[in-house]
């Protein structure tokens, strides 16, 4: 049944079962997304702007911290918000983003042939792909701000703040610096912001998550 899954991945849930514990269709393939990250990480990264996503004649693209901060400055205060968003990720990228108002995204929407049910969906899709694994609760929040991660990037990699806020998605930023910051070659020692060494964390809490929703249904299940 598990043949073409990962070693990592059916050698987890042959440890399930064996403790009598049956996985759900959902918890199988969580940890299959994870397994595959551990095992293939490379696979798993994206491009610095992402994957488009092609909708009604118009490509939407990841976020970038200027299209973001034009959602928050004009797109949220227009009458259509979920317009406003989809054409701000249709123009992550655009420069002139910034000097675009309302009449835009009027102009725009009119030229999209999508109905709003294909824009929701295109949109989410541009969404799930900055979306990360679940980890165990943390002790501290990540109090990283769009400042600190400009500031780091153009640190490690030079640059100006307009590209790299202009050119690259934000969840990129992000995987760029947890790549770098996990590959100590003084130490060699793994971080917890090692893409690897997050997806194993994940993978072991996916594990444990699995566990105590069992022993949460034999504790409600009748005696006997």
């Amino acid at each position: 049944m598990y043949a073409k899954m990962p070693d990592l991945v059916r050698h987890k849930l042959d440890t399930l079962v064996r403790d009598g514990i049956t996985p759900t269709p959902d918890e199988i393939i969580e940890l299959y997304e994870i397994g595959r990250q551990i095992e293939t990480p490379e696979l798993m990264r994206h491009m610095s702007r992402g994957t488009p996503v092609k909708v009604g004649g118009a490509v939407l693209w990841q976020q970038t911290i200027a299209s973001a901060n034009w959602m928050e400055r004009v797109g949220n205060r227009y009458s259509e918000p979920g317009h406003a968003l989809a054409f701000s990720m249709a123009h992550a990228y655009d420069k002139n983003l910034q000097l675009m108002g309302p009449d835009d995204v009027d102009a725009w929407c009119a030229t999209v042939t999508a109905t709003d049910g294909e824009l929701n969906v295109a949109m989410a899709e541009i969404i799930v792909q900055s979306e990360e694994p679940e980890m165990p609760p943390r002790k501290t929040p990540n109090n990283s701000t769009e400042i600190d991660l400009v500031s780091a990037c153009m640190q490690q990699f030079g640059g100006t703040p307009a590209q790299w806020e202009a050119e690259v998605s934000v969840p990129y930023m992000s995987q760029l610096l947890a790549a770098i910051s996990g590959h100590n070659a003084e130490t060699g020692t793994p971080n917890e912001a090692d893409p690897r060494r997050r997806a194993e964390i994940a993978f072991a809490w996916a594990g444990q998550k699995i566990r105590r929703r069992h022993a949460k249904e034999q504790e409600g299940a009748p005696n006997g």
